[in-house]
């Protein structure tokens, strides 16, 4: 039985304005400006792989303070991104409706904690959730299981009580490598074509068709 869904935010809940092109290139110069020698950073990377390489070039300490600086170049750009975010279609009436299912729901997302419950603030949805889990949360950032890990044990949940609902594959791969379920949601930042290629467990074309599927296990 279902017990509990673990959502993605950005491209799953919400369209996040956010500009990525300009908020890499800003991280990319305070890298290299606090590390003159490091080399194969590029725009193309997501910030994970950014910081994987900022950790394996430097002592944790060091690695620590670079990190909470590129937190706070990313919590500018997203913070003003928020007052162009818009819910995705149907998002707030399957929350409701999982709710009344008696589902515990969840939020676990790379974004910042500041710009993540302004945007719930926003659409009038934060009290849906349960538990929040931002980027300065969990000790490595999705696609890592760490998040999903310290969800489960604050759920106090077996992986098989519950789902991860997502639109990319920096949720359907952990989730699948913990034993949780994973319903891919069509229509956000990744081709639902990719997702395809690793097997999620379940699809929906909208939101609107969770809280059915819910029911249905």
């Amino acid at each position: 039985m279902i017990k509990a869904i673990i959502f993605d935010l950005d491209g799953t809940l919400i369209e996040f304005k956010l500009d990525v092109y300009s908020s890499k290139n800003e991280v990319i110069h305070l890298i290299k400006r606090e590390l003159p020698n490091i080399v194969g950073l590029d725009v193309s990377q997501p910030y994970h792989l950014m910081l994987g390489k900022v950790r394996g070039f430097v002592d944790e300490k060091t690695f620590e303070s670079i990190k909470l600086k590129v937190f706070k170049v990313l919590d500018k750009f997203e913070e003003k991104a928020v007052q162009e975010t818009s819910l995705k279609e149907g998002a707030r009436d399957a929350l409701i409706e999982l709710n009344r299912l008696g589902i515990r729901i969840t939020l676990l997302t790379n974004s910042g904690k500041t710009a993540t419950i302004n945007a719930l603030k926003k659409f009038g949805i934060i009290d849906l959730f349960e538990i929040v889990l931002s980027r300065e949360d969990v000790e490595f950032l999705k696609p890592s299981t760490s998040g999903f890990k310290k969800m489960l044990t604050l759920l106090n949940l077996d992986a098989s009580e519950c789902l991860s609902a997502g639109d990319g594959l920096i949720d359907l791969i952990p989730s699948k490598a913990l034993g949780i379920k994973f319903v891919a949601v069509a229509g956000g930042y990744n081709p639902i074509e990719k997702m395809l290629e690793h097997r999620p467990d379940y699809v929906v074309n909208s939101l609107s068709e969770l809280p059915m599927l819910v029911s249905e296990l």
